[in-house]
């Protein structure tokens, strides 16, 4: 276990090195060697892998089987997309290794304090990337003021942030520390607080940071599905008890009732209070989604002209339309770029997906005080929020990545909190 913990501790950064490796050289299968001790670990593993299938009941069989098809249909989406064999077989090892990785994981967790050993490791390793990838070159390359962090690193800015693939990777690392510090914070099951002083202190630095490092990126759409995810972590008792639940996914759906909602948000950043800590408020700006709105009539008018064939059930890759925009060519819509990548069978898988963790999530907010379940239940609970108006499950992006990281993880937990509660 403390090897494993030592690869999980550094996982994520790994990752992102790779990322920075492959952004210097121009050569996207440069992600492969920094992820290397992870492909080596399932490679060695490889029946500890093929054994933990048989060790699962019905669903979770199922569950398995699921992600190892949505990963397939990923895979075929970069074969349309670029074709190139180095870029597929750099996707295809990635995931693969991936989603193995993570179920030798949880087939070695048999006890709770197992799996707060294994998270523990997790979420220090996402500290150290919040500081490392974020806090720190953000605040050497930005500006200290409010929006001063803004997109910093895009592809049209004039500034070049390390490591970062997507602006939406910087914002997420900040909701998730202050997700892990609330929680962490207001935690029933708290032991002597007297010996816990340093890391209340620590939690209390941690938390500052994350708040400051968001109001100087202030993306509305992370800021507003931070706030949610707080909301419902509040709410719990009241809210997600019930299978009210289960219609979260919904959300995604936003760009089909925007022009209902788009007068109530413009009425609620033009709030005073608002105003303080949101840097853009342009009424224009906010009705059009900050240019969304061209990206999901396009996505939409592929998606209704309904055909039944391989394009329309299995995915086209990309449109026409979104080449041309370059940098900014997707849906922005998790829903629609799924559509577009994966066509309906892989919405349905990723569907699947979601209701599965969505499900675990509510056993573990009826049965379970342990904040590092919390943790994960609530970093999967946010990054539904943010598919609205972000394309989050795409290839091997981090958010992607994330996804399938905390789907496996509740596929234990739910396991964890049903033997609890026996």
């Amino acid at each position: 276990m403390k090897i494993l913990s030592k690869i999980i501790f550094f996982y994520y950064l790994m990752y992102f090195l790779g990322v920075e490796a492959s952004n210097i050289t121009g050569i996207y299968s440069f992600r492969i060697i920094l992820f290397l001790p992870v492909i080596l670990y399932v490679v060695f593993k490889v029946k500890e892998v093929l054994a933990l299938y048989n060790t699962l009941k019905g669903k979770e069989k199922s569950i398995i089987l699921v992600l190892l098809i949505y990963c397939i249909m990923h895979i075929r989406t970069a074969i349309i997309a670029n074709g190139s064999l180095f870029y597929v077989l750099t996707i295809g090892i990635i995931l693969f290794s991936h989603i193995f990785f993570w179920m030798i994981i949880i087939q070695k967790i048999k006890i709770i304090d197992d799996f707060n050993f294994i998270l523990k490791s997790f979420i220090k390793g996402l500290i150290v990337c919040f500081f490392i990838i974020v806090f720190i070159p953000m605040n050497i390359l930005g500006k200290f003021e409010i929006g001063g962090h803004y997109n910093l690193g895009d592809i049209l800015s004039h500034v070049k942030a390390p490591f970062i693939s997507s602006t939406i990777e910087a914002p997420l690392f900040c909701s998730i520390i202050i997700l892990f510090c609330l929680v962490f914070l207001f935690r029933k099951t708290n032991p002597d607080r007297r010996k816990n002083h340093l890391k209340i202190v620590f939690v209390l630095f941690l938390l500052f940071c994350a708040t400051l490092e968001t109001l100087l990126i202030n993306r509305r759409g992370p800021m507003v599905a931070l706030f949610l995810t707080i909301f419902l972590f509040i709410a719990r008792k009241y809210f997600l008890k019930t299978k009210i639940i289960y219609i979260l996914p919904l959300v995604m759906l936003l760009p089909l009732v925007w022009s209902f909602l788009v007068f109530y948000v413009v009425d609620f950043f033009e709030l005073g209070i608002v105003k303080l800590f949101v840097a853009r408020t342009d009424v224009l700006n906010i009705m059009s989604a900050t240019g969304r709105i061209n990206n999901w009539l396009i996505a939409l008018e592929h998606l209704s002209r309904f055909q039944f064939n391989a394009d329309y059930i299995l995915g086209i890759g990309n449109l026409i339309q979104y080449l041309k925009l370059g940098p900014y060519g997707h849906a922005h819509n998790s829903f629609l770029e799924q559509f577009i990548q994966t066509g309906l069978l892989g919405v349905l898988l990723n569907t699947i997906i979601i209701l599965f963790g969505l499900n675990a999530i509510r056993l573990i907010f009826r049965g379970s005080d342990n904040y590092y379940l919390l943790f994960i239940s609530l970093t999967f609970l946010l990054i539904i929020l943010l598919t609205p108006t972000e394309s989050l499950f795409m290839g091997i992006y981090f958010t992607h990545l994330l996804f399938l990281n905390l789907a496996i993880l509740l596929l234990k937990a739910k396991r964890v909190v049903l033997t609890q509660n026996q």
